[in-house]
């Protein structure tokens, strides 16, 4: 399953009490990351869709999209250059526990949604390279860079440097000055 849109916000789930399908641990290191995901970056949680990026396989760099809630949800998805499309690919399930909103409003004890199908787990997060969803289309490889790659690229990176081929190469040129700068005397 694959499906495209904006980071309406973005939360650890049950950090307190811990979730069932995760042995009821409390933490966000043992909690999935609850992503409402909607059609324009304005649009309202009961109109999202719901993605669930598990423990179990969460590459470091996608925790950050847990911080993208509250009253400067905007300001942090601009900061992160995510205010943009993004892609997820993952699983489609149908989550029985919890029910879509009716007539705008959430279900009593539900995280607003407009379905109950997800995508759980998500096993991929890409960056469109555009800020237009139209310019993303879901099966245009080349609009598309994995999310992990695109919080390490600096703020200032042209769209040429996608479309030219040098995104490898400074990909590259960035994880060899990492291991550098890690590397003790």
């Amino acid at each position: 399953m694959q499906f495209v849109g904006f980071i309406i916000e973005a939360h650890y789930s049950d950090v307190l009490s811990g979730e069932s399908v995760n042995c009821n641990l409390p933490g966000d290191s043992t909690n999935d990351i609850h992503v409402a995901i909607g059609q324009q970056l304005t649009s309202l949680e009961c109109e999202s869709i719901t993605a669930e990026i598990i423990p179990h396989f969460r590459p470091h760099a996608w925790t950050m999209l847990a911080t993208l809630n509250g009253p400067d949800a905007a300001m942090l998805r601009q900061r992160a250059r995510l205010d943009r499309p993004l892609r997820f690919t993952g699983q489609l399930m149908f989550d029985a526990s919890h029910r879509p909103c009716t007539n705008g409003r959430p279900a009593p004890e539900a995280p607003a949604r407009t379905s109950s199908w997800e995508g759980h787990p998500v096993y991929r997060v890409d960056v469109c390279r555009d800020v237009s969803a139209a310019a993303c289309r879901a099966d245009d490889e080349r609009a598309w860079t994995p999310l992990d790659w695109w919080l390490a690229l600096p703020p200032t990176v042209s769209q040429g440097c996608f479309e030219s081929g040098r995104l490898e190469i400074m990909m590259r040129l960035n994880a060899a000055r990492s291991a550098a700068s890690s590397c003790s005397p």
